[in-house]
């Protein structure tokens, strides 16, 4: 019979000290909750990123820059910060296209810009530079075209339009806003 208490009494610690054990080693719930507030990991990054695009001949038609660029490990898009996307010279097309933010689809035709983006001429022949400022725009820059459903203003000199949205041939230096509302200074 004392072997039988003894054996309940060992039986007993050993089962306490297991969930001691285990209480001990779980984290504290503070360093679970911030485990769950973690963003995603990222698949990879690249610091001054250059993306290149090439016409049909395989020569470099544009480039993307982005100081930073992101790509999530579950995902297949990229996330770029500080965008710029310039023409080769050879191509003439003399716009230049900023914004803080842009996102794509890995392998995708075109880039969604937002934050504050900014299109701007780079006249060759002395003409003043026109320069469209909207939120946010859809831009495809293997065919020259960018886009915006959001409010937009285009200035040129002293000529101030505001538009509700637009579309931007940059090849035949076209641009079409719908609804516009312009401002002319002497």
């Amino acid at each position: 019979m004392m072997s039988a208490v003894r054996n309940a009494f060992i039986f007993v610690l050993l089962a306490g000290a297991a969930i001691a054990t285990w209480l001990l080693g779980r984290p504290p719930a503070e360093l679970e909750r911030a485990a769950l507030r973690r963003p995603a990991p990222l698949g990879y990054y690249l610091r001054d990123a250059t993306i290149l695009g090439t016409n049909a001949d395989g020569v470099v038609s544009y480039r993307i820059y982005a100081g930073l660029l992101e790509q999530p490990e579950q995902d297949r898009s990229l996330v770029l910060t500080d965008v710029r996307v310039e023409y080769d010279a050879r191509e003439n097309i003399p716009w230049r296209v900023t914004a803080p933010h842009a996102s794509a689809e890995s392998g995708g035709e075109y880039l969604r810009l937002y934050g504050g983006v900014e299109l701007s001429s780079e006249p060759e022949d002395g003409t003043t530079a026109i320069m469209i400022e909207t939120p946010e725009l859809e831009f495809k820059p293997e065919a020259y075209v960018a886009s915006g459903a959001q409010p937009v203003t285009y200035s040129r000199g002293d000529t101030k339009l505001r538009a509700e949205s637009f579309t931007a041939d940059l090849k035949e230096d076209l641009i079409d806003m719908v609804s516009v509302h312009a401002e002319f200074h002497r």
